[in-house]
């Protein structure tokens, strides 16, 4: 894409963000009778929102702040496109929804890990 905004980044962040989405969607609209698997789901949208601040906060300190809004608007336009196919191509089940919410546990953290690993160096 750009120096300052990789398409691995892209990428990786655009995932992370759907995951975190997915699992608030989830949380708004949970119904489960367990207590514990809400707390557990709560904490892991807090842990999920944190982590996704701290990167595009980290991101603008180390390459100036239009790359993380850039990268922010990115991941925006990529959900909405995601959520359009699966109005169009599938029923928006919650069974769907509780797939990929327990997909985030595993998937979000290993995103965000991507997300941090490939963010660019700054060479001066």
């Amino acid at each position: 894409m750009t120096d300052a905004i990789p398409w691995d980044v892209v990428m990786a962040f655009s995932v992370f963000s759907a995951f975190v989405f997915y699992q608030q969607l989830h949380l708004k609209n949970f119904r489960g009778e367990s207590r514990t698997a809400e707390v557990v789901l709560s904490i892991s949208c807090f842990l999920g929102i944190a982590t996704g601040i701290v990167f595009l906060v980290r991101y603008g300190l180390r390459l100036g702040w239009l790359s993380p809004l850039l990268l922010f608007g990115i991941s925006f336009v990529s959900k909405l496109v995601v959520i359009a196919l699966e109005v169009v191509f599938a029923s928006r089940s919650s069974r769907d929804n509780i797939l990929l919410s327990m997909l985030g546990f595993i998937g979000w953290p290993v995103c965000a890990f991507l997300v941090f690993s490939y963010m660019p160096e700054v060479t001066e």
